[in-house]
């Protein structure tokens, strides 16, 4: 096999670190995560979207924390219950996602997953 046929080759699994959010099972792949923490201070900012539950100081580092239930349209995590914090480094760039607990890493098959599909830039005629 050529080396440009194996640059375009896809491989046909991926792992994804598995975690909760009210009750539905999610997937990040296992190659964005840095780490997964148990309990973490988050320090508030003042006039942040709802979304940002505040930073994170990650050895050093400040990092923006996402609280997946308010970003994704969820209630509010019950009184009292702490979020599983995983950090996630894309280009570069780390973030961390509040999530209800961590589950597995799983294999999954990429050809079971739809193709990504993307806005229209059209706009209607008016």
């Amino acid at each position: 096999m050529s080396t440009a046929t194996e640059a375009r080759t896809v491989p046909a699994t991926s792992q994804l670190a598995t975690f909760w959010l009210d009750g539905d099972l999610y997937g990040v792949e296992v190659e964005h995560v840095q780490e997964v923490l148990r309990s973490q201070s988050i320090t508030r900012v003042p006039l942040a979207p709802p979304a940002v539950a505040g930073l994170i100081n990650l050895r050093g580092q400040v990092v923006t924390a996402i609280e997946l239930r308010e970003r994704l349209s969820r209630p509010a995590r019950p009184e009292g219950e702490q979020p599983v914090v995983i950090v996630v480094r894309l280009h570069g760039e780390a973030v961390s996602l509040l999530v209800d607990s961590i589950a597995d890493v799983v294999d999954v098959d990429v050809r079971d997953f739809e193709a990504r599909r993307t806005r229209s830039t059209v706009r209607p005629a008016s």
